[in-house]
């Protein structure tokens, strides 16, 4: 298990003091601590640079994540929200997590109330898939180009296939929710009529 610190480069200036201000607990694993005996040091920076880079402390730094976690009876209770925890995930799941980090930044840490299936923002979704599938089946899979060339017809038709996978995918998940909660969602926000109005 890794961790990246998502603001590393303008992190606060209390997070840049650590660990001489004391803002969380010590560590004996970290480049600032020598340990003697059983007892904890805390090394100045300049002595610690001596042996090491500006380049060499970051990157360390980056991969630890200690002090941006919150200890209690040494278990790691809360992680500061900047830290992207890696836990031999793939990159694709990386760049996910990033991206969900950076998405909560912009629409709030309540984001799955608006937009997890059996919300407003799923069926949205669902409305921009639908239009996406038909415009590539009209202009893209359709076109006579495409047509003509055996490879492009082939990855065309491919990633028609991934758009139909991907609705019925948002689809079931949307649908699979609560009927009561989906129902009031969507009347609110006038897509459907309350059962005995249909």
């Amino acid at each position: 298990m890794t961790y990246r610190c998502k603001i590393y480069e303008d992190r606060p200036e209390w997070c840049k003091g650590y660990p001489w201000n004391e803002a969380n607990d010590m560590f004996p694993d970290c480049q600032f601590i020598f340990v003697q005996d059983g007892t904890m040091y805390l090394l100045p920076e300049d002595e610690v640079l001596k042996h090491k880079t500006q380049e060499e402390i970051g990157e360390y730094c980056l991969h630890c994540g200690k002090c941006c976690m919150y200890w209690e009876e040494g278990k790691c209770i809360h992680h500061c929200s900047s830290l992207i925890v890696e836990e031999n995930m793939s990159e694709l799941e990386q760049e996910r997590r990033e991206d969900l980090l950076d998405a909560r930044d912009i629409h709030g840490e309540e984001m799955n109330e608006h937009f997890a299936p059996g919300n407003f923002g799923c069926h949205e979704l669902l409305d921009r898939l639908s239009v996406v599938k038909t415009i590539w089946n009209s202009y893209v899979v359709g076109s006579p180009t495409t047509i003509i060339d055996p490879e492009f017809y082939k990855e065309a038709r491919e990633i028609a296939n991934a758009i139909s996978r991907l609705y019925q995918k948002v689809g079931s998940k949307h649908l699979d929710t609560d009927d009561t909660i989906r129902g009031s969602v969507f009347r609110t926000q006038g897509h459907i009529a309350p059962a005995d109005e249909t």
